[in-house]
C-alpha cells in the first residue's frame, strides 16, 4: 500500500510540474560591466536637482580636461580653452550637459580631487571595500545640476 502511494505522490508531482512548468519563469541576472569601464558616470535624480558622479581613469583624462585645474592642464600640456572657470562652463553646458525641459541646466561643481576606485559587485554594482593592493587613482568629480 505504501508503495502505490508513494508511486501516486511522484506521479501527481510530475504531473503538476509539466501543467504549471509555462507558468514559472526563471529572473535573469545581468552583470554590471562597470568594474571594466575606465570611466563611470552616475546620475541621481532628486527633488530639487541632479547630481553627477564621475569616476575618471588615467585613459580618460585627455576627453575630461576641462575639468583640470589650470595647472595641470598646462602641465599636460593641453591646448588652452580658457581659464578653468570657462572649462568648467563648457563641461556642464556642453561636455556633459544636462537638460530640463528642453532648456541645458546650470552646472555646478561641487567636488573635485584624486579618489581610490572602488572594487563594484558584479550583479548590483555597488562599490565594495577595495584591497590595498587592487587600488586604483582616479580623478572623482561630483556635479549638482538644479532645476
Amino acid at each position: 500500500m505504501n508503495y502505490f502511494r508513494s508511486i501516486t505522490r511522484s506521479t501527481t508531482s510530475v504531473i503538476a510540474l509539466m501543467l504549471f512548468s509555462g507558468a514559472c519563469m526563471a529572473d535573469a541576472i545581468i552583470r554590471s560591466q562597470a568594474m571594466f569601464a575606465s570611466t563611470i558616470a552616475e546620475y541621481f535624480v532628486e527633488r530639487d536637482h541632479v547630481r553627477l558622479e564621475l569616476e575618471i581613469g588615467e585613459p580618460d583624462i585627455a576627453s575630461f580636461r576641462n575639468l583640470l585645474p589650470d595647472g595641470i592642464f598646462e602641465k599636460l600640456a593641453f591646448e588652452a580653452e580658457g581659464s578653468f572657470e570657462e572649462r568648467l562652463a563648457l563641461f556642464t553646458g556642453r561636455d556633459m550637459m544636462i537638460l530640463a525641459d528642453g532648456q541645458a541646466l546650470k552646472g555646478f561643481l561641487t567636488e573635485l580631487g584624486p579618489g581610490i576606485r572602488p572594487l563594484r559587485d558584479e550583479i548590483t554594482g555597488e562599490a565594495l571595500p577595495t584591497p590595498e593592493e587592487d587600488e586604483e587613482i582616479i580623478i572623482r568629480a561630483v556635479f549638482r545640476f538644479p532645476f
